[in-house]
């Protein structure tokens, strides 16, 4: 701001990760059920607080709680033959980490 007037917006930080919050996890696995998506994954770097769960998003979907601290999470009530990406982020006492890559070799089937 000046004596003419507020100037330009920046452009938005989007890859912000407080300190202190875990690394982005790497799933290793996507194991396709009827109707579901079983997930596992690595944990990640902690930064030296515990994880306190994960989270994981379809596509760029909204965050879901697993309510856990448990490496694998079953995602229910898919639709059989359609293609899902999944990403997992983990959780910690100051926020969230960032989100793994997605993982989209799964397809539900019966």
């Amino acid at each position: 701001r000046n004596s003419i007037g507020a100037g330009e917006w920046s452009n938005p930080a989007t890859n912000a990760t407080p300190v202190g919050a875990p690394a982005a996890p790497s799933i290793s696995d996507a194991t396709a059920g009827d109707g579901q998506v079983t997930l596992t994954w690595n944990e990640p770097a902690t930064n030296g607080l515990i994880i306190t769960s994960y989270e994981y998003r379809i596509g760029s979907g909204t965050a879901v709680s697993t309510n856990s601290t448990a490496l694998t999470h079953t995602v229910t009530g898919l639709t059989n033959g359609t293609q899902y990406a999944f990403q997992i982020r983990a959780r910690n006492s100051i926020g969230a980490g960032e989100w793994s890559n997605p993982a989209t070799n799964a397809t539900p089937t019966e």
